[in-house]
């Protein structure tokens, strides 16, 4: 759904990666998808930037720079 959406406005052309919740074995809160996104892209968690919509999205992103 993230890809599609992307793609259909155009934006995804501004994104180097993009990484959901729904490729990891756990869902959010848990930090697993922030924390392979920051993995592959060589970078720490405290210096990627998050695009989310819910509380569990806010919450994954916190304990995943702890």
């Amino acid at each position: 759904m993230i890809r599609r959406a992307l793609a259909s406005t155009g934006l995804g052309r501004f994104f180097d990666a993009v990484f959901s919740a729904e490729d990891d074995e756990h869902g959010k809160p848990h930090p697993g998808a922030c924390l392979r996104a920051a993995a592959t892209l060589g970078a720490s968690p405290e210096e990627c930037v998050a695009l989310e919509g819910s509380l569990n999205d806010v919450l994954a992103d916190a304990s995943a720079r702890t």
